[in-house]
Formats: structure tokens, sequence, C-alpha cells
């Protein structure tokens, strides 16, 4: 919505029309005074909702505007609602129109899209055609704010779009054409993740590239001038191929291009063959560094298996395995050795034999002593 049009000021040059762009209303000395006609929808937008809140707000105070009429400085012709005349004076009353904190206007009711077209050409509406001095009042116009927000949606979902279905070289020329390294991000997904990072920069001028007639011939020039085949020269200020001028500027060279179909085939047949030469070669690297990776690997695990052989030998003895928990129970083989002391204890009458307090050493003893009598 343009919520200050310039109509009025467009129709000074052929011509104001009396019913048409204004009326004339008399005053008491029948003095006729001239208004902007408001049921010209030209002049009095009759849909839409419009915002207005004070540029500076606080809470000390609660800002107010009164608005009448303001005089327009381009036509002369007044904004504003006659009512009635003042029996003293015999001026024109206008109504009063007020402007607080924070308004809104609904254009579809018309007492209030009257409201709007007079105070938006008031001296005090950021935008009018009259202000005067500093701006009391911003605009929120809404429905604008709402349709470019849904227009920039649609535009990203639409890019969007486009980035799916590119693959392979496509991918590759979008790419070079957004001035993304392609060479430090030769994984597809890597590529197609900066496609996406510069499209989001802006969605609209990424279309635009797509969409663009000539998108064959930027394409060749972008390559070109990453391969090296195309170079710009800054003593002259010109891009040049194998000494030939093409232009001051890259426009003027892709429209060279675009003139001269034969040298732009010429030059994408050079960068084929360079990016070709260019795969073959790191093709022949990785399989080199990964021959060589592999031998490392292989050295390193004999490497690992030596030491833990040495390892195994020089600890290969038995160990005695000792339970970290606290046994209340005694060992069988203990306990079968103590019942045979006893019997032969109990054979020797020694006494307290029986006793399950007595000691295993200490019972021994005393049979020992006993046979030595």
């Amino acid at each position: 919505m343009n919520v200050f049009n310039l109509d009025l000021r467009q129709s000074t040059a052929r011509g104001l029309k009396k019913d048409v762009d204004y009326k004339e209303v008399l005053d008491g000395n029948g003095f006729a005074h001239k208004f902007v006609n408001l049921e010209n929808p030209k002049y009095c937008q009759m849909e839409g909702i419009i915002e207005v809140e004070a540029l500076k707000v606080t809470n000390k105070h609660l800002n107010q505007k009164i608005i009448r009429k303001t005089k327009d400085r381009n036509t002369g012709l007044y904004w504003g609602l006659p009512i009635s005349i003042n029996p003293d004076t015999k001026e024109l009353m206008c109504k009063s129109f007020t402007l607080e904190d924070r308004n809104i206007f609904d254009l579809s009711v018309p007492d209030q899209a009257i409201a709007w077209a007079i105070l938006k050409n008031s001296t005090c509406m950021e935008g009018s055609p009259n202000l005067y001095g500093k701006p009391y009042y911003k605009v929120i116009d809404k429905e604008k704010k709402a349709a470019e927000n849904i227009s920039r949606r649609t535009i990203r979902q639409k890019a969007e779009v486009i980035i799916a279905k590119l693959q392979g070289s496509s991918l590759q020329e979008m790419a070079i054409n957004l001035g993304v390294n392609v060479e430090a991000n030769r994984n597809i997904s890597m590529l197609t993740d900066e496609v996406y990072r510069k499209m989001e920069e802006n969605p609209k001028s990424f279309i635009e590239m797509y969409e663009n007639p000539q998108r064959q011939y930027i394409s060749i020039f972008n390559r070109g001038l990453a391969l090296g085949i195309l170079d710009y020269n800054l003593a002259e200020g010109t891009y040049k191929y194998n000494g030939l001028q093409m232009g001051h500027t890259k426009e003027m060279a892709i429209k060279y291009l675009v003139d001269n179909n034969n040298l732009a085939t010429s030059i994408d047949a050079r960068c084929n063959s360079l990016e070709n030469d260019s795969k073959e070669a790191m093709r022949l690297r990785y399989e080199e560094q990964n021959e060589s990776n592999v031998y490392d690997e292989v050295a390193e695990l004999r490497k690992r298996l030596m030491e833990a052989e040495a390892l195994l030998k020089e600890n290969n003895k038995e160990v005695e395995f000792v339970s970290p928990f606290n046994l209340t129970e005694k060992p069988k083989d203990d306990e079968s050795e103590m019942a045979e002391l006893r019997e032969r204890a109990k054979a020797l009458k020694i006494p307290g034999a029986h006793l399950p307090s007595v000691k295993k050493e200490t019972l021994l003893a005393k049979i020992t002593e006993a046979e030595g009598k």
C-alpha cells in the first residue's frame, strides 16, 4: 500500500478540477475555500489497516496532537473536513482529529479513512509532504509489512526449491557464480550448504541470477576467471582473454561473450579441460595418499603386535589370584585339614580340641608336643 501517494501533486501539472480534485466551501463572508475532495479514492484510501505511533513515548506524559486542517504546500488546497461556521468570526470550523501514543485506522470505515487522509498530510507526520520541522508520529503499515514478509518467505521457498534441483555441474556453476570457493568445498554436502548460505543473504538476488537468460555466459565468465583463463588487467582496467580486451566491467565482458558465442564456447571448453585435469590429479593424489596411509597403518599394527608379544612374554608367569572380597567362610581344604587335626587331638586326649575357637596352628603345636612325649 502506498501510504503517502503523490496523486495530488501529479494532478497539479495537469490542472486540478472542481468537484473531482477539490470542493469549494463558502465561509460566513461568502469567500470560497478549496478543500481536497475526500470522496475521491485517489486522495482517500478506502482499504487497509494503518497503525500510527508517536516517535517518542515516555511515562511522564501522553503524546497528543490535535489536527483540524493543513494547507497543502504544493497545491494550496486544504486537507480538512469543514463542519460549521463560527458565528463570531464567520470562519469555517473543521472537525478536529486527535493523535495519541498509538492509533489504529481501519480504512474500510469511512470516518477513519477520512481522518487518516487528513492526518497523513499534516505537519507532524513522518513522510508527509507538508511536514514542518521534526516529525512527531510515524506510520506502521501492518498490511504492507505482512505482504513484504509473505513475499520474502515465498521468494525464499522458491530459492530452496531451485537449490534442491541443482546437481553436479549445475550446482558447481551456481556456486562459482555466487562466489563460493569450490576447491575448498569439494564435498557435495559442503558445497550445497555454502550455496544455501549465499542464498540466505539475498534470496531475491539468487533467483534473479538463476533466471537470468545470460546465466550460461555468466557461468563461463566466472569459471574462466576462477581458473585463470581470463584475467583483469589493473593497469588498463579491463578484462582480457589471451590479450583480447573484453570490457572494462564484468557486465561488459559478459556482454562480449554473449555477442561472440564462438569465443564463449572456446573458453568453456578450456574450463572443462582444466577442471578434468584437476579432478584427475586430485584422484591420483588421493590414491597415492591412500596407499601411503595403508602402508603406514600396516607398519603401525606390526609394531604394536611385537610390543604386545614382548610384554606377554615378560609377564608369562603364574599370578596368584587375590579375591577383593572379605570371605567369611574358610576354604574347603582348611576345613577338612582341621577335622583331621581334631580327630588326632581327640585320640591323644588333648583338652579343648573340639572348641570352635581353637586355631589350627595352636592345635597342631599341641599334637606335635603330645606325640613327642
